[in-house]
């Protein structure tokens, strides 16, 4: 619109000079040339002003944009002083209460301290009335004592002549019994020596009418004569038994016991001896129960570790813990420490301890590296962590057994829990 209106412009300023003078055809050429340049810059003079318009338009968007978000800080930054003037004010109230409340704890803690101080005094008091309590309860206990051993000792003075009392007469009484046993003895002899000459004369009598039918025979007196002796020696050398005397179990006098009268003595009647019959075969000794440990050491406390291994046969795992702590105590360096050690352990995996467990095979596995029982300890060590639901540092476990102890028992049950692990 403005270049056609510059166009025109032009064309009525140049018009005088266009009817005055004859223009050439060059001229009106090179003044068209002119005119088209100058139409081209006026174009971008109008383009260059549209731009800047554009851009004046464009700043004046961000201008307002700019307004509005200042009007915003502006709001804000109203809003954060009115929340700092209340945040003051509750500072200040805060401040009063705190006030209010050290005056308060102040008050509290002088009358703490008023009770503090009668507390104290009551103390004092009671621990003055508990002193003297002492001392006359100690002082009675003294002669309570003292009282206590003069009775002991009289109790013990009438104890002893008791006792020498019952003695005396336990002593009368074992006389008595003895003089009765011998009296008993000397009237059964009588008795059998009175048996035995009627059983002579009886045979004499026989031998005396045998030699009436048959003749003198010197032989059948001389036999009578030998059987005679040989009941006289049997008499003689053969004691009747007698049952031992009873001891006194009370101080108390007590009537001697009855006599007891002895078994009569058998005679021995002439036979030939009969052939000793074959002593019989001793059984077969029972095979020896399987021994958890060498059950033949020695040293200081070996009792306990026996004791410790038959309470593990018996599955008493408790006393077998105990056992054989007093063993270790008594020999923490003997010759079955180790043993120990790894059974003590078990104890505590049998009884479901499986931390405590894991430590005490863990001494075993540290302490004594080169014992034959560090492959079992490993293994209970990594069921211990099985047990525990850490499969992970049972698995850590597994691994090392089996590759220091491959050829092991105990790595192919390693490898066969790793594989149920996996």
């Amino acid at each position: 619109m403005k270049s056609k209106i510059l166009n025109c412009t032009l064309l009525l300023g140049l018009s005088p000079f266009l009817v005055q003078c004859v223009a050439l055809e060059e001229d009106v050429r090179g003044l068209d040339l002119r005119t088209r340049t100058l139409d081209s810059r006026l174009a971008e003079v109008a383009r260059f002003n549209e731009a800047d318009r554009e851009t004046a338009r464009h700043q004046a968007a961000i201008q307002a944009r700019m307004g509005g978000e200042l009007q915003g800080i502006n709001n804000r930054l109203l809003q954060h002083e009115a929340r700092m003037d209340e945040a003051q004010h509750q500072q200040e109230r805060f401040q009063e209460r705190n006030v209010e409340a050290d005056q308060n704890l102040r008050v509290r803690l002088d009358h703490v301290d008023i009770k503090l101080q009668e507390i104290t005094g009551s103390i004092e008091e009671l621990n003055r009335q508990l002193t003297t309590s002492f001392n006359e309860l100690q002082a009675g206990q003294e002669e309570n004592q003292r009282r206590l051993l003069e009775a002991q000792e009289q109790r013990a003075r009438e104890a002893a002549e008791r006792a020498a009392t019952a003695a005396a007469a336990a002593r009368a009484a074992e006389q008595a019994r003895r003089q009765a046993e011998e009296r008993a003895l000397a009237a059964e002899q009588a008795r059998l020596a009175a048996e035995r000459a009627r059983e002579i004369e009886r045979q004499t009598q026989e031998a005396a009418a045998a030699i009436t039918h048959q003749g003198p025979r010197e032989i059948v007196a001389k036999q009578v004569k030998q059987r005679f002796a040989t009941v006289q020696t049997t008499m003689t050398d053969t004691p009747p038994e007698r049952k031992p005397a009873p001891t006194p179990t009370a101080p108390a006098l007590s009537p001697p016991p009855a006599p007891i009268a002895p078994a009569v003595p058998v005679i021995p009647t002439p036979a030939p001896p009969a052939p000793a019959p074959p002593a019989p075969t001793p059984p077969a000794p029972a095979p020896p129960a399987p021994v958890i440990a060498d059950s033949q050491a020695t040293g200081p406390g070996v009792e306990h570790y026996l004791q410790g291994l038959e309470h593990l046969r018996n599955n008493n795992y408790r006393e077998a813990y105990a056992a054989f702590v007093r063993y270790l105590d008594l020999a923490p360096e003997g010759e079955m420490a180790g043993d120990a050690h790894y059974l003590l352990a078990d104890s505590l995996y049998q009884q479901q301890e499986y931390e405590l467990a894991i430590l005490e095979f863990q001494k075993v596995i540290a302490s004594f590296a080169d014992h034959a029982r560090v492959p079992a300890a490993l293994l209970r060590q990594a069921m211990a962590f099985e047990k525990l639901r850490e499969p992970s540092t049972a698995t850590i476990v597994y691994e090392r057994l089996i590759s220091e102890f491959p050829h092991s028992e105990e790595a192919r049950k390693a490898r066969e829990n790793l594989n149920k692990i996996r």
